[in-house]
């Protein structure tokens, strides 16, 4: 609330949500009062965000949050490597189909 109020909350160059470790913060937080209070809607998939809520400490220690910075570039990079192999094997099932039919029956 100090940040918001400091910074601003959206509209500006260094305001609260510019900062996606803040938009992080701001979501669970959000989602966790929304679960807390009963408004006669089924909210229990919020719950879910409530295991996210330790992850709020990694935006306090900087050295860890390079590390988790990191680690976030890496997936982005062992996503597409992903697909990639996806697409390499789903090519070899379809020519092994194409060259063995009988095999499989």
């Amino acid at each position: 609330l100090i940040k918001v109020i400091a910074f601003g909350f959206c509209k500006g160059k260094n305001t609260y949500l510019t900062d996606s470790w803040n938009r992080f913060d701001f979501i669970i937080v959000v989602a966790s009062l929304v679960s807390m209070f009963d408004i006669g809607v089924n909210v229990s998939f919020l719950r879910a965000f409530r295991v996210l809520r330790p992850l709020r400490t990694v935006a306090k220690f900087p050295g860890l949050r390079k590390i988790i910075d990191g680690v976030a570039q890496s997936m982005r990079s062992m996503g597409n490597l992903l697909v990639f192999v996806v697409f390499v094997y789903a090519v070899a099932v379809l020519l092994a189909l194409q060259f063995l039919p009988g095999a499989l029956t």
